[in-house]
């Protein structure tokens, strides 16, 4: 079992999740998580990291009972380092430049791991994201994050 756990696709996978997730969960303990009726702070991440745990229980069943073993390819170099990026990028336009040109610098650096990326779908789904989380944190979290700064 541990030679699956650490040398599948499959394996690392689940590791990883139950890993990530335990962390989660422990880590939100820290604050209050209450009780469904009444949730705390806490309840949320907790919550959250005893589903991340359990689907990665999930698939370490599914590798387990499949039992094909996946080679690994070649390391995607390319779109580790874009898509690293494309999240410190989305960091720091947001706070320099806005909601919008960090979305848009975001999604079109995330979109430089796909050697044929079709441009002109990037643009249209950079404009998608942009009204999107539009929607999402200004109308419907009412963050205070001004579209474009000027």
């Amino acid at each position: 079992m541990l030679r699956f756990l650490l040398r599948s696709p499959d394996g690392q996978t689940a590791l990883t999740f139950v890993g990530l997730g335990l962390a989660v969960a422990w880590g939100a303990t820290s604050y209050n998580v209450g009780t469904p009726g009444r949730m705390g702070p806490g309840f949320f991440p907790f919550v959250l990291g005893l589903l991340l745990a359990a689907l990665g229980l999930g698939v370490f069943l599914a590798g387990w009972f499949k039992r094909e073993h996946e080679a690994f390819g070649p390391t995607p170099w390319r779109a580790i380092i874009c898509i690293t990026a494309s999240a410190l990028i989305a960091g720091v336009f947001l706070e320099q430049f806005g909601l919008a040109p960090a979305v848009v610098a975001s999604t079109f650096i995330g979109a430089l791991a796909e050697p044929r990326a079709n441009w002109l779908r990037v643009a249209v789904v950079s404009v998608a994201l942009v009204g999107f989380a539009w929607l999402v944190f200004v109308a419907g979290l009412d963050l205070r994050l001004p579209l474009v700064r000027t």
